[in-house]
């Protein structure tokens, strides 16, 4: 609940969760001496293995749970956390600061593996779902806030519509089509997925395993993600 916060580290890793908890925006992490960092889990849990990288794009509703080494930073020194998609004006730039203050002993290991992510393949698919994403109004125009309505298949929310009937056990691939002119997170209620394509290549190793949340790509931009439905027969949304 504070705004650019700040905290004390020492000189060892630390596991970190992000979550992006704003209902529009997206945020582009990395850290502002430019040091990499290790993602080792998205929304569904745990990757398969670490993922290095300098930085991680998080769109509203999608977490992260990474690793951070400061052991490189003189005590007495501070790094930033910043959301590189903005100016370095921008109120939102400076999302964190860490003051190392001290040194620690440190023998933890991130593990080269971490789980087993058993991958669905598309042969065993029941069917395939298409979904069009699309601004009421406004053509190719509007975006998240921006004074239209979202629709799926032409059709903005009703709680009495369904607009999906998968069985229990089935395995399905939903085909997401953005029309508009914005990237667009769609995130489902009851099941993780794992994303097949982005604009038809794979996803990146970061995106890779399990998933509720994926971004929609604009202007004609295409996702594919494959499912199975397991626990649940009642209704729920996706949005």
């Amino acid at each position: 609940g504070t705004v650019q916060p700040y905290l004390n580290v020492a000189k060892r890793k630390y596991r970190l969760r992000v979550y992006n908890g704003s209902n529009a925006r997206f945020y582009r992490l990395a850290f502002s001496n430019g040091q990499s960092f290790q993602v080792i889990g998205m929304e569904g849990g745990l990757l398969s293995a670490p993922v290095t990288v300098t930085s991680l794009t998080l769109a509203p509703a999608e977490r992260a749970d990474i690793i951070v080494n400061f052991s490189s930073i003189a005590v007495g020194s501070n790094v930033e956390l910043r959301n590189t998609l903005v100016g370095s004006t921008s109120s939102v730039y400076k999302i964190m600061r860490f003051n190392v203050t001290g040194t620690a002993t440190d023998t933890s290991v991130v593990p080269s593996t971490l789980r087993t992510v058993t991958k669905f393949t598309r042969s065993q698919a029941v069917r395939t779902r298409n979904f069009t994403l699309s601004m009421s109004g406004g053509g190719m125009g509007g975006g998240m806030g921006g004074g239209g309505m979202w629709t799926i298949n032409g059709l903005g929310f009703d709680p009495n519509r369904v607009d999906a009937t998968p069985r229990l056990n089935d395995i399905e691939i939903w085909k997401f089509t953005n029309q508009s002119n914005m990237d667009h997170p769609m995130h489902l209620h009851d099941v993780m997925f794992q994303i097949l394509t982005i604009n038809g290549s794979a996803p990146p190793a970061t995106h890779a395993g399990w998933k509720d949340t994926v971004v929609v790509p604009r202007m004609m931009g295409t996702v594919e993600i494959i499912m199975k439905f397991t626990d649940y027969t009642g209704k729920f949304p996706f949005h």
